[in-house]
């Protein structure tokens, strides 16, 4: 099997329309690049489009072909400015409202509505930025550490198990598990989950369709992905292995699973330094020392500088 490795990034993209579906409305799409100054960065993007509201294959490719034109002519030059994480967020969020729009526009015409969901996750310098609307998913393995989710499923049965009203096994099998409460195309606006973090290099991340992590749980996927770090594994015959477990357990909807895992370090001590003090400020330090590191922080800055 032919090695996925582009110099900086290991990766895997696997997908199938499921045994009873005619068509995969499920779209996803991998971009590698390098900023101006040089440093690689990737964009992963998975859009699962509503078939039940009409073309979802349709509104899937929309979302991607805007995605794909605003990389092609604005990403690369926002890691050149200052402040580029806040920048980036800002345009993304102003992206999927566009996309937002111009969805609504097409079902208006037609007297009706489409619809998708969409999940976009940038990859740059060891720190990652999630922009993330419907119920795709993100998860995230580091090495010595449980997998992590780090999106919230926009559906009906997940605002059920978060307000405590639902257990996560009896929502697995409801029957409005499906039901979403906010995708692209359908709402005048949408709010879209935003998350900012932190990864190492050799971790793990993995985006995949509610059609593909419906099939598993969560222990299961934990032990697949584990098992990567001690064979290391090919990860495009790890996604192309999970498909076909999904497909033997009788798999009735599209599915799609992309991996993704950074092969080298990039950032500075400067960098590293800035990103420890603030894992520490975000994550340790209770109110009181948050205040206290900003103050740290801010004389770090002007003497680094």
């Amino acid at each position: 099997m032919k090695k996925t490795i582009a110099v900086h990034w290991q990766y895997g993209i696997s997908t199938h329309s499921g045994w009873y579906r005619d068509k995969n409305e499920d779209r996803t799409l991998l971009r590698i690049g390098s900023s101006e100054q040089g440093d690689p960065y990737a964009v992963a993007i998975m859009a699962d489009g509503m078939g039940g509201l009409g073309s979802g294959a349709e509104a899937s490719e929309i979302a991607l072909s805007m995605i794909k034109q605003w990389m092609d002519q604005t990403l690369p030059s926002v890691f050149a400015q200052d402040q580029f994480w806040d920048q980036l967020d800002r345009l993304l969020g102003h992206l999927f409202d566009e996309i937002n729009r111009r969805l609504r526009s097409i079902g208006q015409e037609r007297g009706g509505k489409i619809g998708t969901t969409l999940t976009v996750l940038v990859l740059y310098k060891e720190s990652y930025l999630i922009h993330h609307v419907g119920d795709c998913r993100v998860y995230y393995l580091k090495r010595g550490s449980r997998l992590r989710l780090l999106t919230e499923d926009h559906s009906w049965v997940s605002e059920q198990v978060r307000q405590g009203r639902l257990s996560a096994s009896a929502a697995a099998k409801h029957p409005m598990r499906n039901v979403l409460m906010q995708c692209l195309g359908v709402q005048n606006q949408v709010v879209a989950l935003r998350k900012r973090g932190f990864y190492d290099p050799f971790s793990l991340f993995m985006l995949c369709s509610d059609g593909l992590y419906h099939r598993f749980r969560r222990d299961q996927l934990e032990r697949l992905m584990l098992r990567i770090d001690r064979t290391q594994t090919e990860l495009q015959e790890v996604c192309a292995e999970l498909i076909a477990k999904a497909l033997d357990q009788g798999a009735d909807d599209n599915m799609t699973v992309l991996m993704i895992r950074p092969m080298k370090a990039y950032s500075s001590d400067k960098e590293r330094l800035k990103r420890e003090l603030t894992r520490l400020y975000r994550d340790s330090l209770p109110e009181t020392g948050r205040k206290i590191c900003t103050y740290a922080k801010y004389w770090l800055n002007r003497f680094v500088k």
